[in-house]
């Protein structure tokens, strides 16, 4: 299964072994072809279904995420959770997300693996030094408009564990604070609701 938020709102992409929040309001649809596609993506932009959740099902999953790139312009991205001995989550602030906080991440560099990605934007946005990954965590999907084309998101994640140090924010990135805060902090006010992916995964392997 996939999960994309369009809008803030979460669309699933399932093989059919799926079970929707009977608390919330959803809207299911089986897979047909792009067309169908396209127009769910149509409906979400414009605000046109006022649902917790949207699922799409079908007997493939992976060929359902595929069909559903080719509507994309499809930026391949890699970030880091990145925390200190004491438990505290580096994460920084863009004036453009306004006070919701996001963590380093950034786009591939030719010749680059992605865990080398997340590496240098980490070291590049925050000033980092030492940094030790200790795993990967899931990917995360959302769409938006650049320069009037619609993008697609795909942001690989890895954890790192780093010792402690003064962030420095890339100013000429955008990025206004960098700063090392409490997880609870970063959930109450994250920039993006796929964030939550990244934190619910932490969640598990912690308890």
């Amino acid at each position: 299964m996939y999960k994309v938020f369009v809008n803030k709102v979460p669309l699933l992409l399932t093989d059919g072994h799926f079970q929707v929040d009977p608390e919330g309001s959803h809207f299911v649809l089986q897979y047909g072809d792009e067309t169908s596609l396209l127009a769910l993506q149509t409906m979400l932009e414009g605000g046109m279904l006022a649902v917790d959740q949207v699922v799409v099902y079908g007997d493939s999953a992976d060929e359902i995420l595929e069909h559903f790139k080719q509507l994309f312009v499809v930026e391949v991205a890699a970030g880091g959770w990145v925390t200190d001995p004491s438990g505290q989550l580096l994460a920084i602030q863009r004036p453009q997300h306004g006070e919701g906080w996001d963590l380093p991440k950034g786009k591939a560099e030719k010749g680059e693996t992605l865990p080398e990605t997340a590496e240098r934007e980490i070291r590049e946005e925050c000033g980092a030094g030492e940094l030790t990954n200790t795993g990967t965590l899931p990917v995360t999907y959302h769409t938006f408009f650049r320069k009037d084309q619609r993008t697609l998101k795909e942001c690989h994640w890895y954890r790192f564990e780093s010792p402690a140090f003064d962030p420095i924010p890339q100013e000429g990135e955008g990025i206004s604070v960098a700063a090392w805060i409490g997880v609870d902090e970063f959930v109450a006010n994250m920039a993006f609701p796929a964030l939550g992916e990244l934190v619910a995964q932490v969640a598990s392997r912690v308890n």
